[in-house]
């Protein structure tokens, strides 16, 4: 895990990986909803905005970048799901000049799958943020108590299908009477 206090020169030195990742703030603000959603489905983590994948912290203060506030709409507005995402904004100096990083704080979510507003499923994975298939996702409604698997109908399901044997230990075992 994550460090208590994230100091400058760990946010720019340390490997990206499963609870750390790093985003220049050139990019679209929408394009961090996949690492917040991956970090929230996962066992969260922190997003560093304004420090770019080598480390090199470039701030806010640059023709491209997006503005901070893009940056902190985006868990309300391209994010489905109870997300917890807190945020600092941190003071930084860069080339003799007051700047700023993002860093947004994603809890992970214990008992919902979290989503893009477009109802695609990420789940951080070492450094990655990997987009889920149907399957994966469905794996992780159960994971995440959202599913049961005594819910799913089985159709075309008969009493021929039950293992009669097998009930009878049951019964057996729980003690009952219960006749079929």
């Amino acid at each position: 895990m994550l460090p208590k206090i994230l100091t400058l020169e760990y946010l720019s030195n340390e490997k990206e990986g499963q609870y750390l990742d790093r985003k220049s703030a050139r990019i679209k603000p929408s394009d961090i909803a996949r690492h917040i959603v991956a970090f929230a489905n996962a066992n969260g983590g922190v997003l560093a905005i304004g420090i770019e994948d080598n480390g090199e912290i470039t701030g806010f203060n640059n023709k491209d970048s997006k503005s901070i506030n893009d940056f902190l709409n985006v868990p309300f507005s391209s994010c489905k799901g109870r997300l917890k995402v807190e945020h600092e904004i941190r003071k930084v100096t860069i080339d003799s000049k007051q700047d700023s990083i993002l860093l947004l704080f994603i809890e992970p979510s214990e008992d919902a799958v979290i989503k893009t507003s477009d109802d695609k499923v990420y789940l951080r994975v070492g450094d990655k943020s990997k987009l889920l298939n149907h399957e994966q996702v469905t794996q992780l409604e159960y994971d995440k108590g959202e599913r049961i698997f005594e819910d799913i109908i089985v159709e075309d399901s008969s009493i021929d299908d039950v293992d009669l044997q097998l009930l009878q230990q049951y019964k057996e075992k729980l003690g009952t009477s219960f006749i079929l």
